[in-house]
């Protein structure tokens, strides 16, 4: 008997200022974008991106259990990360300290 799961899709936002793409320069004229990720020194000059929240009010925020089937629930030791079915769809930029 083969039970197949729906994965969930996930979408990004573009029009929102939370989601909106970052352009960053450095000296010799090279640029990339990020979406809302700030970068932070560490103080041996690298850099080390923060984390970006859950927004805890979409539906995956709201699910308070895993699922215990998708792959991230069997190999939680090895893959740390969230069910896919808890995976915040609005991640928010980090609260400025």
């Amino acid at each position: 008997m083969s039970t197949s799961y729906n994965m969930p899709m996930h979408r990004t936002l573009h029009n929102s200022d939370d989601y909106s793409l970052e352009n960053s320069y450095s000296p010799d004229g090279v640029t990339s974008a990020g979406m809302g990720w700030d970068e932070q020194s560490d103080g041996g000059g690298k850099f080390r991106l923060k984390r970006r929240r859950r927004c805890g009010q979409c539906g995956p925020c709201q699910v308070k259990e895993n699922c215990n089937k998708c792959q991230y629930c069997l190999r939680k030791d090895v893959l740390k990360q969230a069910c896919v079915y808890r995976k915040c769809v609005y991640l928010r930029k980090p609260v400025p300290r």
